[in-house]
């Protein structure tokens, strides 16, 4: 027996020590090979930014997850001694991420990274009829634990696997904390972040093909990008991405929910290294999965894809059905020191001139914009005064088709109440949306930072409610009845012909040349304050606060809301 005891004993030591051994590798690991993703929203994109800025050197950071090889591969283009004091303490912090390379076996072909922070979060609102303003999809969970691992440099998997609230109990009024306070708080669907990558990075070009869960995002904004923002779920997406320091072509495949397919190629160029062009093609098909939208050199739209899924009664009432044709295009400009430029355009339907009549009208323009400017100067004080103006425009149906199926959005089933939780493929506040938004901040690198922030947001009735039930109807066309979804402008001028109804094709007609906010238009004054105080290299504090006066609130005349939002939120990184 004492034997047994003594070798159940030295089991447990070892184990520890093994453990603790494994642990303290993983605390200073900086990064495991160059086919590792970075998650979109990582500090080092924001570095990347602030280095752009004062040397007016573009490169291709701007659409993310990205690989470390080609991370470095920009990071060579950077100068550091034509850096100010506050670039160079950046420049310093992004070196030491990038280029040390630690873990359990040095030396070795394999890799392995543990992390694990805290973040519990504290909140509250006055007022339950206004939303949250950070929600769900930006809220950070009070346990997280980064895992990975890699072999050489041409593979590596991992993932942000967490402990915390799901999305029901995080968007109630009274929350008052991202900690899960019973069982059926917690979100089993994690972790969001997961990834397999295969690539290959040499001198001043690299190939990457990857698989991941969600998070992708085009184009570096303020308010969440109008083409493709990282709050848009799915269950899975597969990149190719081809690189060099001026051109970069990717290839994406992206599994909304089951038989519903986004395929999309993209390519961006780099001239005289302060300016870059992009532009994307995309296919959402409501069908399985296709070979042959993998092809990069083809065209989508000569495929006339729209033509091929539907049936007699579904071409009367709809025209086309089950795909969705996407373009996107962006650029993005640092013109003179310390300023960045940037635009991006989305759209899924246009008319043109020559269909400029009777029901082709009713066909609504579906597109949107967006500009930005910042500014990034640095300080005397070895800080950065930071300063950002946005506006969007969602057009009252950008993202939306004749059909919830093959419109540009994500239903899922909360796994507890069973609600219906959804996602724009694009900018957050959804189409029908007029937005500006104002900063002002001041940040002290890995110190303190503090910022102000104005939003003002007009918004129509348009959105998610479009694909209630309620406009989901039985229709009879040539003895054939179906069920047909009625909110589009174009099948309501269909209906209004069937029965020979001028005041409904002409007000079809109305609704579908509308580029201003539809309905009774919500109009929101949003002031927010923010600070963050780094007390150590692991402990940092950080406060939010958000003042919000609303007008015409929930789309109701007349309605007026306004009461206060504020959060503060702790973080401790443990490994």
């Amino acid at each position: 027996m004492k034997a047994k005891k003594h070798y159940n004993l030295g089991m447990k030591k070892t184990f520890c020590l093994l453990l603790t051994l494994f642990f303290t590798a993983a605390v200073f690991s900086q990064v495991l090979n160059n086919s590792q993703i970075i998650e979109s929203g990582h500090w080092i994109y924001k570095t990347f930014e602030n280095l752009s800025a004062e040397t007016t050197i573009g490169n291709f950071t701007s659409n993310t997850p990205v690989t470390v090889g080609q991370l470095r591969m920009h990071f060579k283009e950077y100068d550091r001694e034509a850096l100010s004091t506050t670039g160079k303490t950046k420049y310093d912090r992004a070196e030491a991420f990038l280029l040390t390379q630690k873990n359990l076996f040095p030396g070795k072909l394999f890799q392995a990274e543990v992390g694990i922070d805290f973040a519990p979060e504290f909140c509250y609102k006055s007022n339950e009829e206004i939303d949250w303003a950070w929600n769900y999809y930006y809220n950070d969970n009070p346990v997280n634990m980064d895992l990975g691992v890699g072999i050489s440099d041409y593979f590596c998997m991992g993932g942000r696997f967490f402990l915390g609230k799901n999305w029901y109990y995080s968007s109630q009024p009274d929350n008052l904390t991202n900690i899960p306070l019973g069982f059926d708080q917690y979100e089993f669907m994690f972790p969001r972040f997961a990834y397999s990558s295969f690539g290959y990075t040499g001198e001043g070009w690299g190939l990457n093909l990857n698989t991941g869960k969600e998070g992708l995002t085009i184009g570096n904004t303020r308010t969440g990008s109008i083409l493709y923002n990282k709050t848009f779920e799915t269950d899975g997406y597969v990149q190719l991405a081809a690189y060099t320091d001026d051109v970069k072509y990717t290839m994406n495949v992206a599994e909304v929910s089951p038989e519903k397919f986004l395929y999309w190629h993209q390519i961006d160029v780099r001239l005289f290294k302060k300016i870059k062009l992009g532009a994307m093609e995309g296919a959402l098909v409501n069908r399985p999965f296709e070979l042959r939208f993998l092809n990069p050199m083809v065209v989508y739209h000569s495929y006339a894809f729209w033509k091929n899924f539907t049936n007699d009664i579904e071409d009367h009432y709809y025209n086309e059905g089950y795909c969705c044709s996407y373009l996107g295009l962006t650029f993005e400009i640092n013109p003179v020191k310390y300023l960045r430029l940037y635009g991006l355009y989305a759209m899924n339907e246009i008319q043109l001139p020559n269909e400029h009549h009777d029901k082709w009208l009713s066909y609504p323009d579906s597109l949107g914009g967006q500009l930005g400017a910042e500014l990034t100067i640095p300080s005397d004080f070895g800080g950065y005064w930071q300063g950002g103006l946005e506006a969007v425009y969602c057009s009252p149906f950008l993202y939306v088709k004749q059909s919830p199926d093959w419109s540009l959005y994500r239903a899922r089933k909360d796994n507890v109440k069973w609600n219906t939780v959804n996602s724009w493929i694009g900018s957050p506040f959804g189409p029908d949306t007029l937005a500006f938004d104002f900063d002002f901040s001041y940040e002290k690198p890995e110190k303190w930072s503090a910022g102000l922030e104005y939003l003002l947001c007009f918004k129509g009735e348009n959105g998610f409610k479009l694909f209630d039930e309620e406009n989901y109807k039985d229709c009879s066309w040539k003895n054939q009845s179906e069920k047909i979804w009625t909110y589009y402008p174009y099948t309501k001028y269909v209906i209004a012909d069937d029965n020979d109804s001028q005041s409904g094709r002409d007000q079809a007609v109305e609704e579908g040349r509308n580029m201003w906010m539809s309905g009774v238009c919500q109009t929101t004054h949003q002031l927010g304050l923010e600070g963050n105080w780094n007390f150590t290299s692991k402990l940092s504090l950080k406060g939010k606060f958000i003042y919000s006066f609303v007008i015409n609130a929930r789309h109701i005349s007349e309605n007026f809301q306004q009461g206060m939002q504020c959060a503060l939120s702790c973080q401790y990184k443990l490994f």
